[in-house]
């Protein structure tokens, strides 16, 4: 049975393949680094990353520079040097963006979703230990 991590890669690398979401040229890294693992996105193409909605208008990166949040990159992912999102789609950060941003313009759906979790007495549990 595969590591957690090797199994998000996988079903990464399988989404990267398939999804109308990711553009052909993302699909198709020219590096060594994307080329050998299906995970990463090809260089210049990092926006892909981001579900559409958030990637339009650079919503997302907009967002970011505003309040001076930095994103996160890793040199091990072959992410150049900059700003904007990783071309790692298994990214904590990511998967955030992608699920948290859209709730930032619903008026009380982020308050509601959090209230939700800690209903959760061992979703509660493990907030309140950190």
């Amino acid at each position: 049975m595969p590591s957690f991590r090797r199994a998000a890669q996988q079903q990464q690398a399988y989404f990267r393949n398939t999804s109308e979401t990711i553009s052909s040229e993302a699909r198709a890294p020219d590096d060594d680094m994307g080329r050998r693992h299906g995970h990463l996105l090809a260089l210049r193409c990092e926006a892909d990353n981001l579900y559409p909605t958030v990637r339009a208008e650079e919503r997302a990166v907009r967002f970011f520079r505003e309040r001076k949040i930095k994103w996160w990159r890793n040199p091990k992912s072959g992410d150049p040097p900059g700003e904007g999102p990783t071309r790692n789609m298994t990214s904590s950060q990511i998967a955030c963006v992608n699920f948290l941003l859209p709730l930032v313009e619903i008026t009380g759906a982020l308050t509601a979703c959090l209230r939700l979790a800690g209903r959760d007495e061992k979703i509660h549990e493990n907030v309140c230990r950190y």
